[in-house]
């Protein structure tokens, strides 16, 4: 599986070990997000973007329940067709999000996953990932929201 990673992508903000709930007593859940620029993804590979295409986008720091995840079409991209999943690459790749339509109207939401849905609790610092998951033609505009909601434990 081929890894795309570049830090303008990676929010640096989820690193941050200051959260007003990190030094409290008191864990409030808190949002954080990131814009996926499909054409800087493409100018940081340096080659095609192609189906399993890993795109590392919210890093989240040890100790931290992920409450759930989810992404957004910010502006339609301009492949035939493009679907990701979001979740995490070394666990569940589409533990939030499956299948969802990147091409799709701008505004769009991916689906939740499950109507109750199972809380991620990581002990060592991971990322939250893009998979894309099925690529047809060549994808070289679109941008695509990443968010999830965390809190520290």
């Amino acid at each position: 599986m081929a890894a795309t990673t570049t830090t303008s992508l990676a929010n640096s903000a989820s690193t941050a070990t200051t959260h007003a709930s990190m030094g409290s007593n008191i864990k409030v859940p808190y949002l954080v997000e990131v814009e996926i620029n499909w054409a800087e993804v493409l100018a940081s590979k340096g080659s095609a973007l192609e189906a399993n295409e890993v795109v590392q986008c919210i890093r989240v720091p040890a100790g931290t329940i992920i409450l759930g995840a989810g992404a957004q079409v910010v502006t339609a991209v301009d492949a035939t067709a493009a679907t990701i999943d979001v979740g995490i690459t070394g666990g569940d790749v589409d533990e939030w999000v499956d299948g969802f339509d990147i091409k799709g109207t701008a505004g769009t939401y991916s689906t939740d996953l499950s109507a109750s849905p199972v809380w991620t609790t990581l002990g060592t610092a991971d990322t939250i990932d893009i998979l894309l998951a099925s690529l047809t033609g060549t994808l070289t505009a679109g941008k695509t929201r990443v968010y999830a909601l965390l809190q520290d434990v």
